[in-house]
This record gives C-alpha cells, structure tokens and sequence, in this order.
C-alpha cells in the first residue's frame, strides 16, 4: 500500500503542473497578446516598407492610413499586455498563488 504522504505529494505537484499549464493562466494570455502586439508591428513595417519602396503619391498615403495604425496598435496591445488585469498586488494575483506542499511549507513536516 503506497504512503499516504507521498500520494499526497503527487497530487500536490499535479496541482501545480495544471496550474501552470492551464489554457486560461495569464501566462498564456500575455503570450496571445504578445503574439498578436509582434504580428501588428511586423505587418505594419512591412507596409511601410514597401510604401517606402514603391514610388508613388498613394505610397505616402497607405504609410499614414495603413502602415502607422497597424504599427500604433501592435505598440499599445504590447503596452496593454503588460498591465496586470486588475489593481491587486502581485501575490494575490490569480497565477501567482503560493502553494505549499500538503503538511506546510517546507521543513515543517
């Protein structure tokens, strides 16, 4: 028969490899805003790129209309992912809840 303890220690680290690895955690969030921030940078400086490029009196345009916005927005999501989802203090965040082992924190056992 296994020992209760270390059952209980296993559950306790499978708890915490959920935690980490949930779809939903705000580590896999800031990395989907992230994402997408780097993709809106990199398709406006590509549009501006080539408004660059292409000699023509609509190229300036498409670098304003097109180019800039896209460039604005990549540089906001990022700034936007940045921001903790709510006023609360960094150890009383969701994802970042403290869990010790079952019988307490370490040595006390």
């Amino acid at each position: 028969m296994p020992d209760p303890i270390i059952e209980k220690r296993i559950r306790w680290a499978v708890e915490i490899i959920e935690t980490i690895h949930s779809p939903t955690s705000p580590d896999v969030v800031i990395e989907k805003r992230i994402r997408w921030a780097g993709l809106l940078i990199c398709l406006g400086l590509l549009v501006q790129l080539l408004s660059l490029i292409w000699v023509h009196p609509l190229s300036f345009m498409a670098f304003l209309v097109v180019g800039c916005p896209l460039m604005l927005g990549g540089v906001l999501l990022y700034l936007y992912s940045l921001v903790p989802r709510s006023a609360v203090s960094h150890d009383q965040h969701v994802g970042s809840r403290v869990i010790h082992p079952p019988g307490g924190p370490a040595g006390s056992n």
